[in-house]
């Protein structure tokens, strides 16, 4: 659908229409037995099996685990620095025999990046923010930096905060990106 949108074959849909098929798919995930961990992530859940079958692969993007990616376009993170591997084989194997990584790119996040990335891709998981961690990891109160926008949030649907964690609620996942921008602003 992206590339015939792109191609202007179709027209995207609109919001409303966007948030309605969001809530749509999820409903039906639910009632056939997936269970949604994610904004576009669900995972079958058995009655009774306990199971995880949540992608391990895409938590650890999530919630700042190190990773190693090998080969070509491949990703790594480590130490608050991510890196890549050039895209293109050519590339990568000239690099290889010049006795050199094949790295394409790399960056260490700052503080604030590393602050932003937290909270948005912590608000992508429907367990949400835990904010003792925020606290362990940055050495900074949550409630100090955040808490008047939350309050509002809260009070407006799209969040909901209990005992150390902030999650999206199932209206405000249909508007991550202003909540996002809304608490890091």
């Amino acid at each position: 659908m992206a590339l015939k949108i792109g191609a202007g074959q179709i027209d995207p849909p609109d919001d409303d229409t966007a948030g309605e098929l969001f809530s749509a798919t999820i409903k039906y995930l639910n009632q056939n037995g997936f269970a949604q961990y994610e904004i576009s992530n669900f995972a079958r859940r058995d009655a009774g099996d306990p199971t995880d079958r949540r992608s391990r692969h895409n938590r650890k993007y999530w919630t700042f685990a190190p990773y190693l990616g090998f080969g070509p376009a491949s990703h790594s993170f480590l130490d608050d620095t991510r890196w890549w591997n050039h895209r293109s084989i050519d590339d990568y194997l000239a690099d290889l025999k010049a006795g050199k990584r094949p790295l394409a790119g790399t960056e260490t996040l700052a503080r604030d990046q590393q602050i932003m990335e937290f909270v948005y891709l912590g608000l992508r998981q429907t367990d949400g923010i835990d904010t003792v961690d925020f606290e362990s990891r940055f050495k900074a109160d949550f409630s100090d930096r955040f808490e008047p926008e939350v309050t509002r949030l809260v009070n407006e649907g799209l969040v909901e905060k209990v005992s150390g964690r902030i999650w999206l609620t199932a209206r405000g996942m249909r508007f991550l990106e202003s909540v996002v921008d809304r608490l890091l602003s």
